[in-house]
C-alpha cells in the first residue's frame, strides 16, 4: 500500500540520550595525515506496528537505512547523511539529510557551510524517542537546510549565529515537492498558495552551569530566534516567520529532563488560507497552523546492566497550541523504552496523538484539527542493526 496519513515514519536517531549503541564505524587513514580519516557508519532498520486507526502492516517489514560519511583531516571535518525508506517498495522514498564542510577553530569554536541543522531550540532533536515530537513534523525541529552557521563559545556560554539561503530541497519520491526528510514549506497542487522560505536567519545561546564539583549535575538554558522570508509565487508578494524558543535541560545522571517552549508566527499573505500553509516531508503534503505556541517536555533515564546491556526508558509530551479561535491544538503523547546490546537495539514505543496528521490523522488535522476528534493510539516495534 502507498504512504498515507496512517503510515507511521521515523525520522530521528535519539540525539538526546546520553550514550550509542557499541558499534565501531568503519575507518581508513588518520585525521592527522595528509590524506586524512574517513568513518563510515549508518544503521538498518525494521519494525512490526500495531494501530487503533488502521488494521494495516501487522507484520515484520524493512522500514529505512541510514549512510552517514564523516571526513577528518587537521581541522577541516566534511559530514554526508543519507537515508532510505520503505512505503511500498525498497527506496521508493529517499532524502538527504546533511552535506557540509566545518573548520574547527577549536572544539567548540567553529563555521560551517552547506546542509545542515539550523540551531533552534535545544538541540537537533528536542525529545529522546525515534518517531520524534509532533514540532517534528511542523517544521520546527529537526530542520536541516542550506547554509551558513558560527558557532562561538564564551567560557560556558555558547553563541551560534546561521544564515540559510533556502530548504534542502527535494528528491526520490512521487509527490510533487514533498520528498525531503525535513518539514519545509513545499509546492503543491493543492488550493493553497505555492510558499517559498527563503532567507533564513538565525541565532541561539546557551549557557551551562555544573552545579556540584563533581559535575554529576548539570543545568542548560538558552534561547533561539528564526526570521526569514515567505515568498508567495502565486501572488508574488512577500511574507515572513518570526519564532523563537525558549528551553532547559537538567542533567543528572542517569536522569534528563529537556523543556522547550516558543511561539511560531508565519505570514503567507494567502488571501483563502490566512491561517495555514503547506508543509511537505516524507514524500507527503499536509497544513500546518502559521501561528500558536509550542511545547516539548521530554524525560530519560539511562542504566546500564552485565553483559553490555543499556536500558533507556523515556516519556515525550509535545502539543501545538493553535492561535486562532476555530482551531483544535494538536497533540502527541509518547511512552518507549530502549534497549541496547553491542550493535543491536530493541525499542517499543506507544504513542497517543489528537489532531495529529502523521498519526490517524487528515491533511488539516495541523491546521484547523477537528475540536471531536478522538485519540489515536500507535504501538511501534523497532529493530535496530547499527554499524
Amino acid at each position: 500500500m502507498r504512504f498515507s496519513f496512517n503510515t507511521i515514519v521515523f525520522p530521528l536517531s535519539m540525539s538526546l540520550i546520553p550514550f550509542t549503541v557499541a558499534a565501531s564505524p568503519l575507518s581508513f587513514g588518520s585525521a592527522e595525515q595528509k590524506m586524512g580519516q574517513l568513518e563510515i557508519s549508518g544503521w538498518l532498520r525494521a519494525n512490526i506496528q500495531n494501530k487503533s486507526y488502521s488494521d494495516e502492516e501487522h507484520k515484520l517489514k524493512f522500514d529505512a537505512a541510514k549512510l552517514a560519511l564523516k571526513y577528518q583531516r587537521d581541522k577541516f571535518e566534511g559530514n554526508f547523511e543519507y537515508r532510505c525508506y520503505q512505503f511500498d517498495k525498497l527506496c521508493d522514498f529517499s532524502s538527504l539529510v546533511d552535506a557540509n564542510i566545518r573548520y574547527q577553530f577549536s572544539p567548540n569554536h567553529l563555521l560551517q557551510v552547506g546542509v545542515q541543522e539550523i540551531p533552534f531550540g535545544p538541540a537537533r532533536s528536542w525529545s529522546s524517542n525515534w518517531y520524534g515530537g509532533i514540532l517534528v513534523n511542523m517544521g520546527l525541529e529537526d530542520v536541516h537546510n542550506l547554509g551558513i552557521k558560527y558557532q562561538y563559545p564564551i567560557g560556558s556560554t555558547q553563541l551560534e549565529f546561521a544564515y540559510f539561503t533556502g530548504d534542502a530541497g527535494s528528491y526520490t519520491g512521487k509527490s510533487r515537492d514533498a520528498a525531503r526528510y525535513s518539514a519545509n514549506l513545499v509546492q503543491t497542487d493543492s488550493a493553497h498558495s505555492q510558499l517559498e522560505e527563503k532567507n533564513m536567519w538565525l541565532m541561539r545561546a546557551q549557557h551551562q552551569w555544573a552545579l556540584d564539583d563533581a559535575e554529576r549535575l548539570n543545568l542548560n538554558l538558552g534561547g533561539s530566534y528564526w526570521l526569514s522570508e515567505i515568498k508567495n509565487k502565486s501572488n508574488q508578494q512577500s511574507g515572513e516567520r518570526n519564532s523563537w524558543a525558549l528551553f532547559g535541560q537538567l542533567d543528572y545522571k542517569p536522569l534528563k529532563i529537556t523543556l522547550t517552549g516558543g511561539h511560531n508566527d508565519i505570514n503567507n499573505h494567502d488571501p483563502i488560507f490566512t491561517d495555514s500553509s503547506m508543509f511537505g516531508s516524507f514524500d507527503m503534503n499536509y497544513a500546518v497552523a502559521n501561528k500558536g505556541y509550542f511545547y516539548t517536555a521530554d524525560l530519560l533515564y539511562s542504566f546500564a546492566l552485565a553483559n553490555d546491556i543499556q536500558i533507556s526508558p523515556y516519556a515525550t509530551f509535545s502539543q501545538l497550541q493553535k492561535s486562532t479561535s476555530n482551531s483544535s491544538d494538536s497533540t502527541r503523547y509518547i511512552l518507549g523504552t530502549q534497549l541496547d546490546y553491542k550493535s543491536i537495539s530493541l525499542i517499543g514505543e506507544y504513542i497517543i496523538s489528537k489532531n495529529d496528521a502523521f498519526v490517524g490523522g487528515n491533511t488539516y488535522s495541523f491546521a484547523q484539527g477537528d475540536p471531536s476528534a478522538s485519540h489515536n493510539n500507535l504501538f511501534n516495534l523497532i529493530f535496530l542493526y547499527k554499524f
